[in-house]
């Protein structure tokens, strides 16, 4: 009965999801393995929490750049534009970072810092993939796939 009735939901919204938002995500989670490593690896060589937030945030942002450039937005010159897009890129991120380390610093206070970093990252991911979407990349054509198929 509850399956049958989700499924008449999901079929009168036609929910779609945004396959270039899918990438995003794939993106961001290597990216937070990298923020994960990074964090603990300036933290085990005596950078204060505080200081090696902030030096992580700025190794995810790297590489999430860099990803996205050629596989979530395709494009194919990796020096096309290369410094006017980062500059972007790092400007749009200031937002995104600016509320993980302060949620992350906020809630470590509470919770065991791997959690509190996690919800800052949460955070900052819908406000990065809104903004990068619309500035940074210009994307203009969603591809989305079907999740009303086979439910």
């Amino acid at each position: 009965m509850i399956n049958l009735w989700i499924s008449n939901i999901y079929k009168y919204f036609q929910a779609k999801i945004s396959l270039r938002f899918i990438k995003y995500i794939a993106v961001g989670i290597i990216g937070l393995v990298i923020n994960y490593g990074a964090l603990y690896g300036f933290i085990a060589l005596g950078v204060p929490e505080s200081i090696a937030l902030i030096l992580a945030i700025e190794c995810s942002l790297v590489h999430n750049y860099v990803l996205n450039h050629f596989w979530t937005f395709g494009h194919s010159s990796f020096f096309q534009d290369l410094g006017k897009r980062f500059l972007k890129y790092q400007l749009g991120s200031m937002i995104g970072s600016s509320l993980h380390y302060l949620t992350a610093l906020f809630l470590c206070q509470y919770l065991p810092l791997w959690l509190a970093n996690f919800i800052g990252v949460t955070i900052a991911t819908f406000c990065n993939y809104a903004y990068h979407t619309r500035v940074t990349w210009k994307a203009k054509h969603i591809e989305s796939i079907d999740i009303t198929d086979e439910i």
